[in-house]
C-alpha cells in the first residue's frame, strides 16, 4: 500500500474502511488532500478527507459511498490512526471544479459532547477505575488506565449538572496527573505523559556557511517564547478548615526568570495541607515555564527513521539554531497532511517540564502526591540551551 514519490520517499496510502453503514467492509483510498489531526491534550483525533469529481470517475465511482453516521477506520498504509465516525459530508461545486469532502473524529468525540448521565453522581472512597468505568461504559468504547490511578482510591468525587463526559473524566485525571487523549483504535487513554523516549533527532541547524545543514530533516521551524502566564510568585492557599474566617495553609514559589513584580494567588480545589500547597505552587511556575516555549516543526513524509510513523507522547532530540533548542521535547501534537505540497506531519513541541504531573492530596501522608526538584531546577530544565 506504498509508492515512492520524486524524492525516493516511500509515500503512504491513507485509507478508509468503512465499518457500519450500508457499505461495510467497503475500503477507499483515492484522496487527493488529507488532514489527520492528533494531540496530547486532546479526547478525540479528527480527519479530513477530499476527493475531486474527475478522480472519482477515474476510480470508476459516480458518486461516494460514504454518509454522515457511518463508522470508519481511517489508515496510513497498514497502521490505524482513528477509529471513528463520519460526522460531515460536504458535496461543492464550481464552474471550474467540483469535489466532496468528509470529516469525522474517533469515537471518543461522544465523550467531548454528550453529558454525564451518572446518578446520583458523587462517589465516596471508591477506585479510581469504577469511576472512570462509571462514566465510560454506556458508550460501549475500551479505556487504558495508567495502572498505578487504577487502584488508587478517590476519597470524593462528584459531578456537576451539565457536565460532558470528558469534563468528568478530565477532572479525575488531573486528580491523579494524568492526561486524557484517545489511542489509534478509539480506546480512551489516561496517562502519565512523557515516557517514550525515541532515538530520533529533530534537526534544523545552520551549516557553517549559514546555509541550511543538507542533514536537516525539518523542513520548517516556528518557536514562540511566551511570557504572557508566567508570573514572579504563585501563591497557592488551601481552603481553611474552620470556615471562612479560619486561615488555611499556604504554599509559596518563584519564577526568577520573571523580573519584574507579577503576583498569582491559586486557590486549591479543596481543603489542603500546607505540603500540598507548596507542590502545587512550584507545579504551577514549572508548568508555566514550560507552556511558555511553543516549537513547531514540519518534517517531509509521516514516519520517522525506523519506519514507525510520529505520534505524540513522543520525546524527541531537537537541534534548531532558530529556535536555539538543543535540547528534548515533547511531541504534543501531529497533523498529517497531504496536498500540493506532498506529505508533511506537522510537529508540535514543548518542554517535558509542561507536562508535569499536577500535584494531588494524599491525605495518608499529610502532603503532596508527587516528589519535587526545586522550582529553578525545573525551570532551569526548560530553558536548557546546550552547545551543539
Amino acid at each position: 500500500m506504498e509508492q515512492i514519490d520524486d524524492d525516493g520517499l516511500d509515500v503512504d496510502l491513507v485509507r478508509v474502511v468503512l465499518t457500519s453503514g450500508a457499505n461495510a467492509g467497503m475500503e477507499l483510498s483515492i484522496w487527493q488532500a488529507v488532514e489527520i489531526t492528533r494531540g496530547l491534550d486532546q479526547c478525540a483525533s479528527s480527519f479530513s478527507v477530499s476527493v475531486g469529481r474527475g478522480r472519482l470517475q477515474e476510480s470508476g465511482m459516480s458518486s461516494l459511498p460514504i454518509q454522515a453516521g457511518d463508522g470508519v477506520t481511517v489508515l496510513i498504509g497498514n497502521d490505524p490512526v482513528v477509529n471513528g465516525w463520519v460526522e460531515k459530508v460536504t458535496r461543492s461545486r464550481t464552474a471550474e471544479a467540483h469535489g466532496i469532502n468528509i470529516q469525522g473524529r474517533s469515537i471518543t468525540g461522544d465523550l467531548v459532547e454528550c453529558s454525564a448521565m451518572n446518578k446520583p453522581g458523587q462517589w465516596t472512597g471508591a477506585r479510581f477505575d469504577r469511576i472512570l468505568k462509571d462514566l465510560v461504559e454506556p458508550f460501549a468504547m475500551p479505556v487504558v488506565v495508567d495502572p498505578a490511578a487504577a487502584s488508587s482510591i478517590v476519597p470524593n468525587f462528584e459531578i456537576e449538572q451539565g457536565d460532558t463526559v470528558f469534563e468528568a473524566v478530565e477532572k479525575l485525571a488531573r486528580f491523579r496527573g494524568l492526561v486524557v487523549h484517545d489511542s489509534p483504535s478509539g480506546a480512551v487513554k489516561i496517562i502519565h505523559p512523557g515516557r517514550v523516549v525515541v532515538d530520533d533527532v529533530l534537526r534544523h541547524r545552520d551549516g557553517p556557511d549559514g546555509q541550511p545543514d543538507p542533514t536537516n530533516n525539518v523542513l520548517e521551524s516556528e518557536f514562540s517564547d511566551d511570557m504572557t502566564k508566567r508570573f514572579s510568585l504563585v501563591t497557592v492557599k488551601g481552603q481553611g478548615g474552620g470556615g471562612k474566617s479560619k486561615v488555611g495553609p499556604m504554599g509559596q514559589a518563584q519564577d526568577h526568570a520573571v523580573a519584574r513584580y507579577r503576583p498569582l494567588i491559586v486557590k486549591a480545589e479543596s481543603e489542603a495541607s500546607a505540603g500540598y500547597c507548596r507542590d502545587r505552587a512550584n507545579w504551577e511556575v514549572a508548568r508555566r515555564a514550560g507552556k511558555s516555549r511553543h516549537l513547531t516543526h514540519a518534517v517531509k513524509g509521516w514516519r520517522r527513521a525506523d519506519g514507525q510513523l510520529w505520534d505524540i507522547d513522543l520525546v524527541v532530540q531537537v537541534e534548531d539554531h532558530n529556535a536555539e533548542i538543543w535540547t528534548k521535547m515533547l511531541v504534543i501534537g501531529v497533523k498529517y497532511s497531504l496536498d500540493k505540497n506532498g506529505q508533511r506531519a506537522l510537529l508540535t513541541l514543548e518542554p517535558p517540564e509542561a507536562w508535569l504531573p499536577q500535584p494531588f492530596m494524599d491525605k495518608a501522608s499529610g502532603g503532596g502526591g508527587a516528589k519535587w526538584k526545586s522550582v529553578e531546577a525545573h525551570i532551569a530544565n526548560a530553558r536548557k540551551k546546550e552547545a551543539p
